[in-house]
């Protein structure tokens, strides 16, 4: 019988071995690989997620998002965890954070999203503590402020409100134009564009930029805007305009005012502005039917306020005519307003003569280019000194004294008194509410009173729905907003701050806010509360 050759124990031994570890190294390596491209753990959307935090790096979550997406990550500690939360870029770069001043165990960061592709969410403990907590991802766009038309409205964005929203609504019958405008030094407004689907019209992050203006066709529906604060630390403020375009047909150019004097034009820092702006000199002046002081007066534009100027005429020391706000037409002396953007290229318009109806353009009436006082006679101005090159009577013994009675403008706007209290602001579990009206100061309504109440609360605490974290913030719009104050639970806050940020419960669902105008000449103020209570458990 032929022996059998055996390989020895040890050698079959070793080569086991080898085989085994070349499959846990592969084993290993795989998952590895898979987390360098993502690390952490997925953050699915609309979905309860339970996290911990073990040590001071925090925990790591990954999501995919879609440029123009309002997203908001709510993180709610369990048994005293404090939480704050990080929004990361695809290379881990800083995009927004939630760092829980409050030390309060719910946190929620609102950001709106300008790429498509990866995101990274952190999670870690204030002052380094550990522990457990839920965390939920859920997109949507919250209600917008309404922009006027017309109207140039100023916002705050600071790190307690990074983005702000604002609804507007497109002309069915001609195209109308949309403008965002910095007015912090060294802030580049990122501004996102949606139409009434939600899909992104525009999204516009260029660092370089300190304003913009986009144009829209004839539309139907309400559009949202959409400000954020990007990578700014510090409040920053900023303007947004929503006008109608004016048909280059409605006024031709046919000559051009003088660009010499106090109405010399002052050409908008990045060249983009498209229309002729004019701004009252000091506390405002008058605008009257006509281009001359003897036309009746019809409105009275404020300082620091601006109207688009739609003609011009030279005669009487040369006026323009302007649509106000409320969409009245009028004229106002070039004299006591400085114009910003492309005034130079207005048409010569006509005004009605004295003592006609109607102030717009188109009118049959002439303007009276010199007026002639008699020897004795006084000529009374209600604006400015007439025209020096106005004509003056001949012979050695006419007198001219002109004699100044300047007419009291109309005073600024009041808030008219509430009838009736306003109603409550109520605030449904898991979605967003919000109230507004006016206030102003010394004359008008000065004060405010609204009641809160969280609605589709569990009374049972200890139930779904029994808990919930309430944020309300303040945002105000007009002249003299840092003269508004708002008191609630025993204490006051300014225009621009969140003065409500708590855990609610059945019992403690509602509130009062009290907004008073405390000062300033003229102010007039309209407040936006906007609160949002998110659920608990």
């Amino acid at each position: 019988m032929n022996a059998i050759r055996k390989r020895p124990i040890s050698s079959r031994i070793t080569i086991a071995l080898v085989v085994a570890a070349l499959l846990i190294i592969a084993v290993i390596q795989l998952p590895q690989q898979k987390a360098a491209a993502q690390e952490g753990q997925n953050l699915p959307w609309n979905e309860l997620s339970l996290g911990a935090v073990t040590g001071p790096a925090g925990t790591l979550f990954y999501f995919d998002g879609t440029a123009g997406d309002s997203v908001s990550i709510e993180v709610n500690g369990i048994s005293g965890f404090i939480p704050s939360i990080f929004l990361l870029d695809a290379n881990k770069a800083p995009l927004a954070q939630e760092l829980n001043a409050a030390n309060t165990s719910a946190a929620i960061l609102n950001a709106t999203l300008f790429n498509t592709g990866l995101y990274y969410v952190q999670i870690n403990g204030v002052n380094n503590s550990v522990g457990q907590f839920t965390i939920l991802l859920k997109r949507g766009l919250p209600p917008g402020i309404p922009l006027p038309l017309d109207i140039e409205t100023q916002g705050l964005l600071a790190p307690s409100l990074p983005v702000v929203y604002y609804d507007f609504q497109l002309n069915p019958t001609g195209p109308t134009q949309l403008e965002v405008r910095s007015m912090t030094e060294g802030y580049s407004p990122l501004v996102t564009v949606l139409d009434p689907n939600g899909e992104v019209v525009a999204t516009l992050t260029s660092t370089h930029l300190v304003g913009v203006t986009l144009e829209f066709g004839p539309g139907e529906g309400t559009y949202k805007l959409a400000v954020d604060l990007g990578e700014f630390a510090e409040p920053v403020e900023f303007s947004a305009l929503f006008s109608n375009v004016i048909p280059d047909s409605e006024t031709p150019p046919t000559s051009n005012p003088p660009q010499t004097g106090p109405s010399t034009t002052q050409e908008a820092n990045d060249g983009s502005s498209t229309i002729c702006r004019i701004t009252p000199d000091g506390d405002g002046a008058n605008v009257r039917a006509g281009g001359s002081t003897e036309h009746d007066t019809v409105g009275f534009l404020a300082g620091g306020q601006y109207a688009q100027a739609i003609g011009y005429n030279p005669a009487n020391g040369s006026w323009y005519e302007i649509i106000l706000p409320n969409n009245v037409r009028g004229w106002i002396a070039s004299f006591v307003v400085t114009t910003t953007g492309p005034c130079n290229t207005l048409s010569v318009t006509t005004y009605p003569a004295v003592g006609s109806s109607g102030g717009s353009s188109g009118g049959s009436g002439s303007p009276t280019a010199t007026r002639t006082p008699t020897a004795t006679g006084s000529p009374e101005s209600t604006d400015e000194p007439d025209d020096p090159t106005a004509t003056q009577p001949s012979g050695p013994t006419a007198t001219y004294t002109p004699s100044y009675t300047p007419t009291t403008p109309p005073p600024p706007p009041t808030a008219p008194p509430d009838t009736t209290s306003l109603p409550p602001l109520n605030i449904p579990l898991d979605e967003t509410a919000s109230a507004t009206d006016y206030v102003s100061y010394p004359n008008g309504d000065t004060q405010d009173k609204i009641s809160w109440n969280v609605t589709g609360m569990n009374p049972n605490v200890a139930l779904p729905g029994g808990r919930a974290r309430l944020v309300i913030t303040a945002t105000c719009f007009g002249t003299g907003t840092e003269y508004i104050t708002f008191f609630t639970t025993g204490q006051t806050y300014s225009c621009g701050q969140t003065i409500v940020d708590r855990e609610v419960t059945y019992d403690s669902r509602t509130g009062l806010v009290t907004i008073d105008a405390i000062g300033g000449s003229g102010t007039y103020v309209q407040w936006v509360l906007t609160a949002t209570a998110t659920r608990l458990n």
